[in-house]
C-alpha cells in the first residue's frame, strides 16, 4: 500500500480543478510545485494514474491536509493509518 511506498494514489480530477479554480491558481503551477512537468501532470489526471509520495507531498502542502484528502482518490482507512503514522513519527 502506499503508507509502505510502494504505490501511489490518483486525484479526483473534477475536485482538484474546482479547487484549483477556487484558488485562482492554474495547473502548470500546481504541477510545478509538485515538481513534474505540465505535460506529465495532466496525462496523470487524464488517465487517472497514481502520483508517487513525494508528488502527493507537495500538493499536500500546497492544498493543506484537509483539502488534499478531499481531492486524493483514496479510502478512509488509509486516511487514518496515515494520520496515526504522523503522529507517531512526531511524538
Amino acid at each position: 500500500n502506499f503508507i509502505d511506498g510502494n504505490l501511489g494514489y490518483s486525484l479526483k480530477k473534477k475536485k482538484l480543478k474546482q479547487w484549483i479554480y477556487r484558488n485562482k491558481l492554474t495547473q502548470p503551477y500546481v504541477a510545478r510545485t509538485m515538481r513534474m512537468s505540465v505535460y506529465e501532470f495532466k496525462g496523470k489526471l487524464k488517465d487517472n494514474e497514481p502520483f508517487n509520495r513525494e508528488q502527493l507531498k507537495h500538493l499536500i502542502y500546497l492544498m493543506g491536509a484537509r483539502y488534499a484528502f478531499i481531492v486524493i482518490d483514496n479510502d478512509e482507512k488509509c486516511i487514518k493509518r496515515y494520520l496515526e503514522n504522523i503522529k507517531t513519527r512526531s511524538d
